[in-house]
This record gives structure tokens, C-alpha cells and sequence, in this order.
């Protein structure tokens, strides 16, 4: 009877063990079929060193979402944290972080093309003219220079810090430093760092308006010893690359703003920062009023449908369950709401 119970008690826990150490597994809703009219590609992250990143598909017209919809299509998983996604022609470009890869796709059928490896941690992948790519490594220190006729890496720009998001724009590379006070500005013709911009500290995501400025989200940081420095917003001009406009921001949470997008038009930015918030460019403030409030969410991915200007919101919830990702219109009422994958980051929309 001893023997019995002590038998009991170990099966008890070990289940009880391998719930807590094992994450839940994504099963498919949908074969992923594809609308030619476009849909939403939902990226998510996965959890770290798990190798259960994922891209979920969502169909506009029908509906439908497609989870797991790489691993599907071609009998083999993605990868270790999916961080974002490039489009060119009939092509995708997945970045895949911790796998140190980047995995190219037929964008019309999520069907593997071939496989770009040679990295140390990509992050981001801009395409300059039909031929050439641009990498930013995080920990490796630079910016990775891919010829696109052979997937091969070609050069490597060396930088100083952790590069994070890319933006081509009027023959010039922006990089963004996310441990620094600095973006890089790189000739694309020289593919030599011609200047660098002063920014807050944390600068993590960029876009161009309708006007032709550049704007920089920065993130702020924690101070050692106590404290903590402000994130802030800033709009540059890109003639003379210099700083316009700055303004600052107060950290909410512990990454502080992040995630800067902009509606079809291009003059409204979002943003998180805890809860979303919204400025429009041609103010002369940025409003501590949430544009949308979270109350006990982790918001981690935010864009906008560049067809109809509804807003997509993913919610990580507590960074190992599946994600809820709400979609809202320009008023801020919600229009739908599903799951997707787990740490749900990014979202793409393509229409063609």
C-alpha cells in the first residue's frame, strides 16, 4: 500500500511538473490557403529557446485564420522567435532571431523558397532597389548586406551597438541603436555611415510621413541605482538630418514606447506605451491621455490596416499563452477579436 501511494504521489508530480515546464502547442484551425486579394500575416515571437515561433494567416474575406500556417505548408517548424517579416514581389523574408536565419517564402502560398543564414542575431530586413538587403544584428554589432540574386551575405557594416529597425529612405539607410542615443545614417550607394543623429536614449522603431520627416520613437531606460530617463518622440528632417521636433514621454511600463506605426494617410501615429497612445503630426503636443487604455494587458504588437485604418492590438497576456489579438476602428471601439500565436509581435498587412 506504501509502495502504491508513493507511486501515486510521483505521477501527480511529474504531471504537475510538466505543466508548468512545457508550453502549450498551437494546433491549426484552417488549412492555410491564401485569399489573392490579401489578408494579415500575424507573427509570433514564441517563447525564448522554445522553437515554437509561428505565423498565423487571417483571412479578411472569409474570415478564417490559419495558425501555424508555416509548419503546415512545409513540414517543419520556423524557428526560435519570428521578429519580423519583409515583403518583395512574390517573396517574404521571415527574420528569425535566435535561429540566426532568415527564411525565404513564395508570399502567395507560405511555400519554403530557401533558407539566408550567416547572421549572429538579425532583427530587421529593409530592401534597397531589386538586388540588395539590408540585415541589422543586434548582439553582433552591425548592419548585414544580403545580395538578393543569391541569398548570400555580402558585406557587413560595422556599428557600434545594438542595431535594431531599418528604413531606407532618398539613397540613405537609418539604422536605430537601441542602447544608445544615436541613429546611423549609412550612404546606400557607398554603404559607408555618412552621420549619425542625436536622439533620446533607446531610439527603436522609425517611420516616414506624408510629409517626407522621419519619425523616432525611443524607448528611455531604467537608471542604476534608481531613477529612470524618459523615452521620447522626434521628427527629423531628412534633408538635413537634424531634429525638428522632440517630445518626451513618459515610461509606463517597463520597455516604454515602442512599436511606432501610422495610419494609410500617414499622418496619425500609434504607439505603445503600456496602453496605446495616438498623436497626430501636425499638433504641437503629444496627449498622456491612452488613445486606448490597458488595464491588466501586455500589449506587444500594435499596426494599422493600411486599406481600411482599423487598428490591431496583440495582447500577450503573461507571455506564454496564445495571444488575443482585438482590432479596433479609428474611434477606438473594438470590431473583433481571436487568437493567434504565442507573443504575437507583429502583424502584416498585404493586399495586392
Amino acid at each position: 500500500m506504501k509502495l502504491k501511494k508513493y507511486f501515486l504521489l510521483y505521477l501527480i508530480l511529474l504531471v504537475v511538473f510538466n505543466a508548468c515546464e512545457t508550453t502549450p502547442t498551437i494546433t491549426p484551425e484552417y488549412p492555410p490557403i491564401l485569399n489573392p486579394k490579401g489578408g494579415l500575416f500575424i507573427l509570433n515571437e514564441g517563447n525564448f529557446q522554445f522553437s515554437n515561433a509561428t505565423l498565423d494567416y487571417y483571412d479578411f474575406e472569409t474570415q478564417k485564420l490559419s495558425t501555424n500556417a508555416f509548419e503546415t505548408t512545409n513540414n517543419r517548424k520556423l524557428g526560435d522567435i519570428l521578429q519580423s517579416i519583409t515583403h518583395y514581389g512574390d517573396k517574404g523574408y521571415l527574420v528569425v532571431n535566435n535561429s540566426q536565419k532568415i527564411e525565404v517564402i513564395n508570399i502567395n502560398n507560405l511555400s519554403s523558397i530557401s533558407t539566408i543564414s550567416g547572421f549572429v542575431s538579425p532583427r530587421y530586413m529593409v530592401i534597397n532597389g531589386k538586388q540588395t538587403a539590408y540585415v541589422s544584428e543586434y548582439y553582433n554589432g552591425g548592419v548585414k548586406v544580403v545580395d538578393l540574386n543569391t541569398n548570400q551575405i555580402t558585406q557587413t557594416i560595422p556599428l557600434s551597438g545594438n542595431c535594431d529597425e531599418l528604413l531606407v529612405h532618398n539613397n540613405k539607410l537609418y539604422v536605430t541603436v537601441s542602447n544608445k542615443k544615436m541613429v546611423y545614417v549609412i550612404n546606400t550607394q557607398s554603404n559607408v555611415v555618412m552621420d549619425s543623429i542625436d536622439v533620446a536614449y533607446g531610439p527603436n522603431s522609425l517611420l516616414i510621413d506624408k510629409n517626407n520627416h522621419l519619425w523616432v520613437l525611443c524607448s528611455g531606460r531604467v537608471i542604476n541605482g534608481g531613477g529612470f530617463e524618459n523615452g521620447a518622440l522626434q521628427k527629423i528632417n531628412t534633408e538635413a538630418d537634424t531634429v525638428l521636433q522632440m517630445f518626451y514621454i513618459t515610461r509606463q511600463s517597463d520597455h516604454g514606447p515602442i512599436k511606432l506605426c501610422c495610419n494609410a494617410k500617414k499622418d496619425v501615429l500609434y504607439w505603445i506605451n503600456k496602453s496605446i497612445y495616438k498623436y497626430e503630426i501636425d499638433k504641437n503636443i503629444v496627449s498622456s491621455t491612452p488613445w486606448l487604455t490597458s488595464f491588466n494587458n501586455n500589449f506587444w504588437a500594435l499596426n494599422c490596416d493600411s486599406l481600411t485604418n482599423e487598428v490591431y492590438v496583440g495582447d500577450a497576456i503573461d507571455f506564454v499563452q496564445r495571444s488575443t489579438i482585438n482590432r479596433y476602428d479609428e474611434t477606438a471601439t473594438l470590431r473583433g477579436t481571436f487568437k493567434a500565436g504565442i507573443i504575437t509581435g507583429d502583424f502584416y498587412f498585404y493586399y495586392k
